[in-house]
């Protein structure tokens, strides 16, 4: 049984969701670094795995980069209120957060800088993200920019969190909700 999740009161289990979120950020290989992003799109609910980047202030701003022709961007401009789920297998813990997204473009030029130069092609596409493709090296072809132009910050602001530890001793499940400048959190029936 995986430990690390063993807590005696609610009070220090968000910080530690916190501490864990910043960790997944600055680690390849954590699962938690790679979560699912749902939003709401024409046809319904969309989802789609992408990268947490950065965790921002006391945990609450989280940022992913997109290309800013991707479905998900317009999906957010049009619905801000977002989820994102976390699962790591060795936990077992999964974690959902609910929030506001908005695409900061006050941020793009400053995250940019801090991209290497194959993450930047990423961003060099002639095709729009879901475009059709005669063949899958299309979409390598790079337009004669930057790319800046079509990069975008997402930043999801947490309004709540769901975490659920699945102990083979026996499941927790614990809820928060911020309001006044702190989490509020209970105990809830996993």
């Amino acid at each position: 049984m995986n430990t690390e999740w063993q807590t005696v009161g609610l009070p220090t289990l968000a910080p530690q969701i916190m501490a864990r979120l910043r960790q997944a950020c600055g680690t390849i290989s954590d699962p938690w670094r790679l979560p699912v992003l749902a939003t709401l799109g024409p046809q319904g609910p969309d989802a789609r795995v992408v990268v947490l980047r950065e965790v921002l202030d006391d945990g609450r701003k989280l940022l992913a980069f997109s290309d800013r022709r991707a479905p998900k961007i317009a999906q957010i401009r049009q619905h801000s209120r977002v989820t994102l789920v976390f699962y790591d297998p060795a936990g077992p813990v999964q974690l959902r957060l609910k929030g506001e997204a908005t695409v900061d473009e006050a941020l793009d030029a400053e995250r940019w800088e801090c991209l290497t130069e194959i993450q930047r092609q990423n961003y060099r596409s002639l095709a729009i993200p879901g475009a059709p493709l005669a063949n899958p090296c299309e979409g390598w072809a790079t337009m004669d920019h930057s790319g800046l132009e079509e990069f975008a910050v997402i930043q999801i602001v947490v309004e709540s969190m769901d975490w659920l530890w699945l102990a083979r001793s026996g499941h927790r499940r614990a809820q928060f909700t911020w309001g006044e400048g702190r989490w509020c959190c209970r105990w809830v029936v996993p």
